[in-house]
């Protein structure tokens, strides 16, 4: 069971606040409310149209959601230290809590590596289930530790592929805003002076110049939640598919962003990157 008390000021269907609280499609969050899956004020509720207004309480009840893995897990690299990966679009790294079932990246892992199970199965960052793209795992507590402090320091240099609408007017630039949760909407985060610093270097790689999107290379310097998406977003070139921040979403669009690649320190002290493909949907967009 879980409970989530809406606090918005204006009111918004269920479905659709539901589907970005749990990060589900609502396609599946319907299922949810018509097989009575789904309480407001203590009242089941069966449909997803419903309106929310300030102070509901939403209670979802627990359900079964098959952990089988339907996700093809590519390894990129592996030795005694480290595991890197390729995560795919669409899977979650760590449960969200008791009430999912959702197979994760974490689930995976800790069949794979048992030994890891008290230890997040080595898993030092994380990307969006909406992100693809490289991962680094540690497979041992040394190991792990080092990735650890190697992140806390800002010493694993990330980059990130996206496409984003709109064409630009300079190939190169450094997005430079503080980030803070909204209070409006607690799943969002947006530029406010009062919030934490955070950097982005933008790089144009291409504009398709028909369906008016480019193509752009994104070196985070710091690595603050929903970072990129609230920075592309507030210079008004979304991320295409974004179902967060981007209003102009398609529901059968992915969301167009890849991490592409990550350097970080081996523990013998060699300096090494991993980088990955950009997935096929990509190709569509460059052509």
């Amino acid at each position: 069971m879980k409970i989530v008390l809406f606090n918005q000021i204006e009111p918004v269907r269920l479905d659709i606040f539901l589907a970005k609280e749990l990060n589900y499609t609502r396609s599946f969050i319907t299922k949810l409310i018509k097989k009575k899956y789904v309480k407001i004020n203590n009242q089941t509720v069966v449909k997803a149209s419903l309106k929310l207004h300030y102070n509901d309480s939403i209670e979802i009840l627990k359900f079964s959601n098959s952990k089988k893995n339907n996700f093809k897990i590519n390894i990129i690299y592996q030795d005694d230290n480290i595991l890197v990966i390729d995560k795919p679009y669409g899977l979650l790294v760590h449960a969200k809590d008791q009430f999912d079932q959702e197979f994760t990246l974490e689930n995976w892992l800790n069949k794979k590596f048992p030994k890891l199970k008290n230890q997040r199965a080595g898993i030092v960052h994380r990307l969006d289930r909406l992100t693809s793209g490289v991962m680094i795992i540690g497979l041992n507590k040394l190991s792990i530790e080092s990735l650890k402090k190697q992140f806390s320091l800002r010493q694993v240099e990330k980059t990130y592929y996206a496409v984003v609408d709109g064409l630009f007017n300079d190939n190169k630039i450094l997005i430079d805003l503080q980030i803070k949760r909204s209070i409006k909407y607690p799943n969002k985060f947006m530029v406010d002076i009062n919030g934490k610093t955070s950097q982005t270097l933008l790089i144009v790689k291409k504009m398709n110049i028909v369906n008016k999107t480019s193509l752009v290379e994104l070196k985070p310097k710091t690595g603050r939640t929903h970072q990129l998406r609230v920075h592309l977003n507030y210079i008004k070139h979304p991320i295409v598919g974004d179902p967060l921040y981007n209003k102009k979403v398609n529901q059968n669009q992915r969301m167009m962003l890849h991490a592409y690649s990550i350097r970080i320190n081996l523990l013998n002290g060699v300096s090494k990157v991993f980088k990955t493909k950009l997935p096929i949907e990509f190709n569509e967009y460059l052509e």
